[in-house]
């Protein structure tokens, strides 16, 4: 309202850019509402910080359709007469002045009355939107303290009875909801490899991610944060190199700055890294998909000494065609479910669960062939909802979809690791069942690389006979109330 009452000049230039961020910002909230069903929270200022170029154009190929075309165009058509009215105001007609402010007072009135004033001030997303980047800043700038004082963080009684020769391997997908993965009971079959060798894994059946977005699930998986714990302490790579191993990362995911994404701020320690993304030779340059991973991970399998390598996979990120090379364009048919005109993404989305399958099994069969006890454990950051509830595909925390949480969590551990821990595999697949949530994955971690310390919370691990299920966040919420019985496609 401030142009209705100040100088013209002023007041034009201050009409024309009040009008554009209020356009902007009503438009990413109205397409946010349209996507997920609820407005923009502070997780998406994380999510544009760390998404590159190429990430941007994907995701505005795969949600940009007539509907956002629409919110556009009516919103132009329908706001910008009230500007035309506003900048014609220059001889300041106080009358049509009044007229504006009295205006916006009764909507905002009517508003408060019907809805609360509690409720209506919430609506003032442009302050929030500020209060949100700040809010982003300061987890930043924690995260940066944190590791300016990491020695004093780390425990100084760690012990790890680990053979000088073990090989830990973990391995972090993306977007990758279990209710697609037939080794889970997907009627399709998108991981018959896996499937294949079932016998000698560990899946677990009813696992869920911290949040629905990966920097947040990060946060806590490789560190010591978790729901119940607010100090980050340290990260698990931290633990790994202070117990002795060397610790590598490669992975498929975008480098933009040591501390400027979860994956290259929580992993800045690893001895090695491999970023995909520095090979590139185009700013324009689609990633690559992830078994430009495979010959990395080979190389490694050779190093001496007590190791661990991280793999961070783009997996089933959107834009979904874009994970998989042609040769893995396996579906094309109806899905078990969904309406025709989602078909084509549901296929994408199930060709790229199928590559990780691939992936998964020849990472498998690589550590088979060494001649050192060696494990791998796989889980996604989070999941990814594929319109199971007829029109809701992506991620976002404030939706409370079972589908944006729901992660594959799978185990393999080698002839020689069973040989050196045989009470330890005997009972791990005893611990399949139980509920649990990822982060607190960090004590299962070391656990799986015989490395303790005092004060060990062993009830926090997965792996551990003391184990104590807990309750399960999803978005603030108890998941377990909100989904008392498992999913299954009819």
């Amino acid at each position: 309202m401030l142009p209705v009452f100040i100088p013209g000049f002023l007041s034009t230039l201050y009409s024309v850019l009040l009008y554009m961020t209020v356009l902007i910002f009503t438009f990413a909230n109205a397409i946010h509402f349209h996507l997920y069903g609820m407005p923009i929270g502070p997780y998406v200022f994380t999510v544009i910080k760390e998404t590159y170029f190429t990430e941007s154009i994907e995701f505005i190929e795969q949600y940009f359709d007539i509907t956002i075309t629409l919110i556009i165009l009516c919103g132009i058509a329908l706001t910008f007469p009230f500007l035309r009215i506003v900048l014609k105001n220059t001889k300041r007609n106080w009358k049509l002045s009044t007229f504006i402010v009295l205006f916006f007072i009764t909507l905002f009135s009517i508003a408060a009355v019907r809805n609360g004033l509690n409720t209506v001030l919430q609506w003032n997303y442009y302050s929030f939107f500020v209060y949100s980047l700040q809010e982003t800043a300061n987890e930043q700038a924690i995260l940066k303290k944190n590791y300016i004082g990491l020695q004093n963080n780390i425990p100084q009684d760690i012990t790890c009875d680990a053979p000088e020769n073990q090989l830990i391997v973990v391995v972090i997908g993306e977007s990758s909801d279990k209710n697609h993965y037939s080794l889970y009971g997907y009627p399709r079959k998108t991981t018959p490899l896996l499937e294949d060798m079932a016998d000698e894994l560990f899946v677990f059946q009813d696992v869920i991610s911290p949040h629905a977005h990966t920097s947040a699930s990060l946060y806590k998986i490789m560190t010591f944060h978790s729901h119940t714990e607010k100090d980050y302490r340290c990260t698990v790579t931290d633990v790994f190199n202070k117990a002795g191993f060397y610790t590598i990362l490669l992975s498929n995911q975008a480098y933009l700055g040591e501390f400027e994404t979860a994956t290259s701020a929580l992993f800045s320690n690893c001895m090695t890294k491999y970023y995909s993304s520095m090979q590139a030779t185009s700013f324009y340059q689609s990633a690559y998909y992830d078994d430009v991973l495979l010959d990395q991970f080979e190389k490694h399998l050779s190093n001496s000494g007590k190791t661990v390598i991280f793999l961070h996979l783009l997996g089933s990120h959107g834009k979904y065609e874009k994970r998989y090379p042609p040769a893995f364009s396996y579906f094309h048919d109806a899905p078990p479910y969904g309406k025709p005109e989602q078909y084509a993404t549901i296929n994408h989305y199930d060709n790229s669960i199928a590559f990780t399958d691939f992936i998964l099994a020849q990472i498998i069969k690589k550590l088979k062939k060494l001649n050192r006890p060696s494990a791998m454990i796989y889980f996604s950051d989070h999941g990814e909802a594929m319109y199971e509830d007829g029109h809701t595909v992506g991620h976002a925390e404030m939706a409370k979809s079972r589908f944006m949480f729901e992660i594959p969590f799978i185990a393999y551990l080698s002839p020689g690791y069973r040989k050196q821990r045989p009470d330890f595999a005997a009972a791990l697949s005893e611990y399949a069942e139980r509920p649990w949530q990822t982060d607190n994955l960090n004590y299962s971690l070391f656990t799986l690389a015989g490395i303790t310390f005092e004060g060990f919370p062993s009830e926090r691990d997965v792996f551990s006979p003391d184990f104590v299920p807990t309750k399960r966040i999803l978005a603030q919420d108890d998941y377990d109330t909100l989904f008392p019985e498992p999913f299954a496609f009819q």
